[in-house]
């Protein structure tokens, strides 16, 4: 029997160059990693949170250079660039791993770019080329600090001011940041399936050639033009390329997306058949986003793990457990009055036994002293005895 090999690849397709509308295209871009990088400057989880809630509407940026055909660099004065796209208001921005040519795997932050493609044919060319980040200069802060026997400045606060195209001649600051569309990457690999497969097919071996057969499975991030696709039917050419929702994330069982007509939030469920490679659109849900600090945040969230990590019908749940804590509150207050009741009847008892002890003090301390008077009396009597017995004696004496 032939061995056969399975493969599964997981391919983001949100950032796939594609038409958006009759003039614009979309495309992703690779745009930096935390920590250290070739510009001797250093950015941390705080800065990366900072830089990424700064991306929507970041413009995309080039200097062309129409002798060269191709893009140059920043330019002297930063202020030479021409604008041919724009981050959208929903980034789509996620960390995703990239091989550089280095060898080493980093996590690059990476969001979708919109180019204006039809008004610009240098646009059109901006996909594949480097991509150096500008910062807006009024919010750069941070200090130059001794990392692994090195000076380097370490951000403490940064926003964006552009995405800068570059040309083939500029080397960019971060190794594999970049403008991509899923289509190079998905030929670069069917490419070297196609190698590895003449490989294993051209391969001798004792029980015949291995076979190896390509199993692409859809992957969760694939489904992201599915379902802007269910939820956008008439996004097409004949309806005006209509756009009632747009995707801001996906999760295992719904997607979240935003209500253009009724500017509100929505949960859209779906099914996935990974047999067939399917995506099915199920109930459509209001969906709410709520403006919380971190700490209301993290209050939020106690409650849902108080909830069996679920905030439908909180308020419920949490009604009846007020209930039951009413409940027990009254118990409490009935037996904190009936303890008070008993100790009160504690002290009385307590107030009664010390008379009682007081009049038995009395009392032994008056027959204490009617003991003495008794036995002074006893000893009287005594000596009156001794007394007569002496009379009588004397008397008989005489009669004799």
């Amino acid at each position: 029997m032939e061995p056969t090999l399975n493969f599964s690849f997981p391919i983001t397709t949100y950032g796939e160059l594609s038409q958006y509308s009759n003039t614009i295209s979309r495309g992703r871009v690779r745009i930096f990693y935390k920590g250290l990088n070739r510009n001797s400057t250093f950015i941390t989880d705080e800065v990366a949170e900072k830089l990424r809630k700064s991306l929507p509407y970041c413009p995309v940026c080039g200097i062309y250079n129409l002798e060269e055909k191709d893009f140059v660099d920043h330019g002297q004065e930063r202020s030479e660039s021409k604008i041919y796209g724009f981050v959208p208001l929903q980034p789509n921005d996620s960390y995703e791993k990239h091989l550089d040519e280095d060898g080493v795997e980093r996590d690059y932050l990476c969001c979708d770019v919109l180019l204006w493609t039809e008004r610009n044919n240098e646009a059109k060319e901006i996909i594949g080329k480097s991509q150096s980040m500008e910062l807006y200069p009024k919010t750069i802060e941070g200090e130059w600090k001794k990392i692994d026997g090195k000076d380097v400045y370490v951000f403490s606060n940064a926003e964006f001011f552009g995405l800068q195209a570059l040309g083939e001649k500029v080397e960019p600051c971060f190794e594999g940041a970049a403008f991509f569309n899923l289509n190079e990457v998905f030929k670069e690999m069917v490419n070297e399936l196609k190698i590895l497969n003449h490989s294993l097919n051209n391969k001798d071996n004792e029980g015949g050639k291995d076979k190896m057969e390509i199993n692409f499975k859809l992957s969760d991030s694939q489904k992201h033009n599915i379902l802007f696709n269910l939820l956008n039917p008439n996004f097409n050419e004949e309806n005006g390329y209509e756009i009632k929702y747009s995707i801001c994330d996906i999760y295992d069982e719904y997607a979240l997306a935003y209500d253009y007509e009724n500017s509100s939030y929505i949960r859209a469920y779906y099914t996935k058949n990974n047999e067939s490679d399917e995506v099915t659109l199920g109930e459509v849900v209001k969906a709410y986003i709520v403006d919380v600090t971190e700490a209301e945040y993290n209050a939020l969230n106690s409650l849902k793990a108080l909830n069996n990590d679920s905030f439908e019908k909180i308020d419920e749940a949490f009604s009846e457990k007020d209930a039951t804590i009413s409940e027990r509150d009254a118990t409490i207050s009935t037996l904190n009055e009936q303890l008070n009741a008993a100790n009160e009847e504690k002290e009385v008892k307590n107030e009664e036994n010390l008379t009682l002890s007081t009049k038995i003090e009395e009392l032994n301390t008056e027959i204490n002293t009617l003991n003495i008077d008794k036995n002074s009396l006893s000893e009287e009597v005594s000596a009156l005895k001794e007394y007569k017995k002496d009379i009588e004696v004397k008397q008989k004496e005489e009669d004799y």
